[in-house]
């Protein structure tokens, strides 16, 4: 068998991979276990982030509403006056 460049290159991709995956597996062994108390508070701080996040939407879809029923309400309001001054000049 002849030494190729595609089999030295070959090689050396498995060689890399090979490592990569023992390098891991020794971090994996020194990693310290998870703190339930320090993630308890980070799934707090999200919670309270969304909440905020979900209240402040709410407020703004609520005044958009607002807005709308306020610019019916003075277009109907309008109609009224004209019909009304319509009545009087026939009167």
């Amino acid at each position: 068998m002849e030494l190729t460049p595609d089999v030295i290159v070959t090689g050396v991709v498995g060689l890399l991979i090979v490592l990569g995956a023992i390098g891991k597996y020794l971090k994996s062994l020194n990693a310290s276990p998870p703190n339930p108390v320090l993630t308890g508070v980070g799934i707090e701080l999200g919670n309270r982030q969304q909440m905020d996040q979900l209240i402040a939407g709410v407020n703004r879809i609520g005044d958009i509403l607002e807005n709308k029923k306020q610019s019916a309400m003075e277009g109907k309001l309008e109609d009224i006056l004209e019909r009304l001054e319509r009545t009087r000049e026939q009167v």
